[in-house]
């Protein structure tokens, strides 16, 4: 679903859309709507499956995600294998067909803001014949403009001084005969498109979107009575009140209504982020509806199209979708290739940081412990024709894509600085060190001064962009580390607790809060930006609580 709440292939979006999405993780139990940009997209050819449901079909490659019941992300195979109901948001509807009618209804739509005066032809003399529409939104006024010009009245637009603080602009004629012709074109035609069309044009001219509520204000009974029927033919469910209509059944039913009638006022529609954020006890996405699964079924191989947004989501034919992995570039335990790089097409992507990594720690090869020969460190044997292809390709990609890696073994940066190094103002290079004491009892990975050194070499003698991750953050000694990422000058560090240990049922001694206030605040007088990640800021909470 794009910004402007209509719906288009995903085969056609392009890097810089503007979509809208929703919040990934949720607060209070809700999702919020947002606008996302997309800011990848990839082309591949992938196995495809059907899914098939109560409230419509869509289909997606084995690992795309959805968020099912109880708030989680699945992929499409855990979908079939568990039998998870999808959250739905509502059903795509094409924008109406633009033609002579949906512009007839529309012109009569817009004209319940405006006023106009037909003096019979032996009275001009006393009072002149007029039309005007007066709007403040533009958009509005020049779609008028363009359908008005379609039946042959050519009118300009021009400020009006109405009386009010507001700036307005307005399309008038004083000529009876045009007046004539305009009061003759949106007479009502019995068919849907100029329904939909006068649903527009008078939701433009009175509509509004407050307080979750989208309401047509009028005080002509006729006119309520008159739009209150046009969206039974559409089952939009309007109440009439006593200043006018209001659609009733929440934000699903609001977005429908944009997607099928297309208003022109931006400012307008968009006021439903607005309303949708209000408060947690108002939201009108809160409930959601689910779709029952009724089939998954393999239909082949296909080309596919994968994006990414800047929100992590995007609404796929109606269903809560993740991002597309347009940057998965990884390897099976067995190493078999998920992106064969020989053969991959470019992103369709600028500007942006991508993290590049496998499966596995692609610089991170397998080696013998210098601490115990007959143990076999942590590692992987990626192999090197693929490590080669995906620098191949890197190079290839737009030069404002700046490309990450994180390894636990910054040594093996160096075995390829051959490759690196005309990409150096292109790439970030990372490690994790996690403090400045041994792991071994934890971890097989080289000694965290091993890896300090390296990036120092890396950072300040090579003269590469770095970032390190202190994740998870284990027990250590302030002036040691501190000093130890004060010297790697890196762009970034990022600091985590525990995720690894956490997986593996492994329990590591963590720091005193002191102690990482302290190292945080070194690295804050060195100017070193910290990103703390949202486990590190629950157990500072925590642990915070605990003392007070």
């Amino acid at each position: 679903m794009m910004a402007d709440l209509s719906w288009k292939p995903i085969k056609l979006v392009v890097v810089g859309d503007h979509l809208l999405s929703f919040s990934e993780n949720g607060t209070h139990s809700y999702r919020y709507l947002e606008i996302s940009r997309v800011i990848a997209k990839a082309k591949r050819k992938a196995p495809v499956y059907s899914i098939k449901t109560d409230l419509g079909e869509v289909e997606a490659t084995e690992d795309h995600r959805w968020l099912v019941n109880r708030a989680r992300w699945r992929d499409t195979k855990s979908i079939e294998k568990h039998d998870h109901k999808i959250r739905f948001f509502t059903t795509p509807h094409p924008k109406p067909q633009i033609n002579d009618d949906y512009m007839a209804g529309y012109i009569g739509g817009i004209m319940l803001d405006g006023t106009s005066r037909l003096t019979p032809e032996g009275m001009r003399h006393d009072k002149s014949s007029y039309w005007r529409v007066a709007l403040t939104d533009f958009e509005a006024l020049y779609r008028t403009q363009v359908y008005l010009e379609k039946f042959g009245v050519n009118l300009s637009i021009k400020p009006f001084s109405g009386g009010t603080n507001k700036p307005l602009m307005k399309i008038e004629t004083w000529t009876s005969d045009l007046v004539e012709r305009l009061l003759e074109i949106p007479k009502p035609r019995n068919n849907d498109d100029y329904r939909k069309g006068y649903l527009a044009g008078g939701f433009d001219a009175e509509g509004s979107m407050s307080q979750c509520v989208l309401r047509i204000a009028n005080y002509d009974d006729e006119v309520n009575k008159r739009i209150k029927d046009y969206g039974s033919r559409f089952d939009y469910d309007f109440k009439i009140e006593d200043n006018g209509t209001v659609l009733r059944g929440g934000l699903e039913e609001q977005v429908r209504f944009f997607t099928e009638t297309y208003p022109a006022i931006t400012r307008k529609k968009m006021a439903i982020l607005q309303s949708a954020s209000t408060s947690p006890k108002d939201r009108a996405i809160k409930k959601g509806t689910w779709a029952n699964l009724e089939s998954v079924e393999k239909i082949g191989v296909k080309t596919v199209y994968d994006i990414s947004t800047t929100s992590g989501t995007f609404f796929a034919n109606g269903f809560f979708s993740h991002n597309c992995w347009a940057m998965l570039m990884g390897v099976s335990h067995e190493f078999k290739m998920m992106v064969d790089f020989s053969t991959l097409k470019d992103l369709e992507v600028r500007d942006c940081i991508i993290y590049l990594n496998s499966a596995h720690d692609t610089f991170c090869r397998k080696q013998r412990s210098s601490e115990d020969p007959n143990k076999i460190q942590e590692g992987t044997d990626v192999p090197v024709e693929w490590i080669r292809d995906m620098f191949k390709w890197i190079e290839r990609q737009h030069p404002s894509i700046t490309w990450m890696f994180v390894t636990k073994n910054p040594a093996g940066y160096l075995g390829w600085l051959k490759e690196l190094t005309p990409l150096k103002d292109r790439v970030i290079l990372g490690t994790t060190i996690e403090t400045n004491r041994s792991m071994s009892m934890y971890s097989q990975a080289i000694k965290p001064q091993v890896r300090a050194w390296c990036m120092h070499h890396l950072s300040i003698k090579l003269g590469f962009k770095t970032m390190v991750s202190v994740e998870p953050m284990y027990l250590f000694d302030v002036k040691i580390l501190a000093s130890w990422l004060i010297r790697i000058k890196p762009m970034v560090v990022e600091i985590g607790l525990d995720g690894w240990a956490h997986r593996h049922k492994k329990k590591i001694p963590q720091p005193r809060v002191e102690d990482y206030l302290e190292l945080k605040r070194r690295l804050d007088e060195a100017e070193i930006p910290v990103i703390e990640k949202p486990n590190l800021k629950k157990w500072l909470k925590t642990k915070t609580e605990e003392e007070t």
